[in-house]
């Protein structure tokens, strides 16, 4: 944890939060392959190698502009996505969807299934809030009042910073009896099997298996990397799970490998969930092989698609840095070059306009340490100030 509390990854020093490296290893690579980048708020990341507004390729939290809005929501919407993969003959584990309303069919439900069972919202960031080992009727209520509690956050675009920008899906909210806001009665939940055994955790971009890891027992942390050991079999059905959904440039699928079976066959595997998001926090704890792996595999897919060569790898970058939308520019402007500085960057400020809230430096420094003192000043950890755009390109935009 960092001293807010949050889970963090240690990059150049910086302490990075995980929600934040889905973005910063697009970022990262980019940066490594010496392109111009424009930072934007929600870890919106624009980059290329000509104009002043680098735009030839884009990413979102790490997601890139190949993953369209309707595969996106396709991916968010679990009901839907679990019809995809049984269209794509995706083995998945047994469910059925219920309402707040329907929670009497879904206690007969989960008696036929069997207990233990696990809650999943239907529609939500990825992967989905879930409630596991669901063990009763009683259980099960109560985990379907727990999923349905709402939070002012969650409905308010950029309040909420786990939420990603795309992915305000809570607007609606009713109140229970005793105040709370709780989602409308309507509202979808899954009603799944609770699958025992290990979990797998695979990085598909572009039809291609880029990186494999098995999950603790709460199924968030990598323990082990799987990326050269999963039968050949099972890889086919993790690739053809990314690709069940339309339009999905990359996803993390995860799959269990049931706890009674003696074998490692495909039909022991079921896959129990699609991200569009890559997670790559959770695939850097099994193995530091994997550190820069998926944020590389996805500045190259994305560069493919838009016809853009990468250049050789570079160890060193130095350009004008320009800061937009600072509160308190001036006190910014004092700071920024000794946090910089104590992370092996050179930054000279050159210009700071307290009225406007910008900054015009210079910078040199690893890739890596760039693009962590970016992402964290776009995030408002690096300083007492957060902001609105950083362009970090070698063409000074005109006004």
């Amino acid at each position: 944890m960092n001293s807010t509390g949050e889970p963090y990854v240690e990059v150049a020093g910086f302490q990075v939060p995980s929600r934040l490296i889905d973005g910063y290893q697009v970022h990262r690579a980019a940066l490594s392959r010496d392109f111009d980048v424009l930072s934007l708020p929600r870890q919106v990341l624009l980059a290329g190698t000509s104009g002043a507004v680098p735009a030839e390729v884009s990413f979102a939290h790490g997601v890139p502009e190949a993953s369209g809005l309707s595969a996106v929501t396709f991916a968010q919407d679990r009901r839907l996505a679990r019809a995809l993969l049984e269209r794509a003959a995706v083995p998945k584990s047994a469910g059925a969807s219920f309402s707040w309303r329907s929670i009497s069919r879904a206690r007969r439900y989960a008696n036929k299934l069997g207990y233990p069972v696990v809650l999943r919202e239907g529609v939500g960031e990825n992967p989905v809030r879930a409630i596991h080992h669901i063990n009763s009727g009683e259980e099960l209520r109560a985990a379907f009042a727990e999923l349905r509690r709402r939070d002012k956050a969650d409905r308010t675009p950029g309040s909420n910073p786990h939420i990603a920008g795309y992915a305000t899906t809570r607007l609606t909210f009713t109140h229970d009896e005793e105040g709370n806001e709780v989602a409308p009665l309507r509202s979808r939940m899954m009603v799944e099997e609770d699958v025992p055994g290990s979990t797998i955790r695979a990085f598909v971009v572009g039809g291609e298996l880029v990186a494999a890891v098995e999950l603790d027992e709460t199924q968030a942390t990598g323990v082990k990397d799987r990326t050269n050991d999963l039968p050949t079999e099972l890889t086919q059905v993790l690739v053809r799970a990314a690709e069940a959904i339309p339009g999905l440039a990359c996803a993390t699928v995860d799959a269990i490998h049931r706890r009674d079976a003696d074998s490692t066959q495909v039909q022991d595997f079921v896959v129990i969930g699609i991200s569009e998001r890559p997670r790559i926090e959770t695939y850097l704890t099994a193995s530091t092989d994997l550190d820069d792996v998926l944020g590389d595999a996805l500045l190259g897919f994305q560069a493919l698609e838009a016809g853009l060569s990468l250049g050789p790898v570079v160890d060193t970058i130095a350009r004008p840095l320009e800061i937009e939308g600072l509160r308190h520019a001036d006190k910014v402007a004092d700071e920024l070059p000794q946090v910089a500085k104590a992370h092996g960057i050179t930054l000279e400020v050159h210009r700071a306009d307290s009225v406007a809230g910008d900054i015009d430096a210079w910078a040199s420094g690893a890739p890596a340490a760039i693009a962590a003192l970016v992402e964290l000043l776009m995030a408002g950890y690096l300083v007492d100030d957060k902001a609105a755009a950083v362009n970090f390109s070698k063409e000074a935009p005109s006004d």
